[in-house]
């Protein structure tokens, strides 16, 4: 893409932790500050991350995850990310265009990991974690990626 030279600065949005607190983004890349975990456990069965009923797949590209009768399948990566051992301004972003079909109805969404959440047919989706992480002297195929992908509901 365009990246000009220019550090950007974060934007000023706050993420509410789950004891209530926020926190806001933090440099150089951005991201959420770390919520503070809460020592207390409040006994109640959860799902992860608060959802009733969700569940992680860790899936190459093309491979497909069945949630809910709803086939989630990762097609493809664009990763911007820094390379790990090169210094760059701008941290980068990996995207993944999911592909969702339930009962021969089709319909993709590109996503950005950790921050886009893709409500389809009932259930939501979020990419959690693009692996590998790039490397300077390595160009990752395809084929080579691993998605993590949540599907709640």
């Amino acid at each position: 893409g365009d990246q000009n030279n220019e550090p950007i600065g974060c934007t000023m949005e706050a993420k509410i932790c789950p004891d209530g607190s926020a926190v806001g983004r933090v440099g150089p890349s951005c991201e959420f500050a770390e919520c503070q975990r809460a020592d207390v456990d409040s006994g109640a069965p959860r799902g992860e991350e608060g959802w009733e009923d969700s569940k992680a797949y860790e899936l190459r590209i093309g491979e497909t995850a069945s949630f809910h009768n709803v086939n989630i399948t990762p097609r493809s990566v664009q990763d911007s990310r820094c390379a790990t051992g090169v210094t760059c301004v701008w941290a980068g972003e990996v995207r993944v265009t999911m592909l969702a079909e339930q009962n021969g109805v089709m319909n993709s969404a590109t996503l950005l990991e950790k921050i886009d959440r893709w409500e389809i047919f009932g259930v939501y989706v979020d990419v959690e974690s693009v692996m590998p992480y790039p490397q300077s002297d390595a160009q990752t195929a395809q084929r080579d990626y691993i998605v993590r992908v949540r599907a709640s509901k």
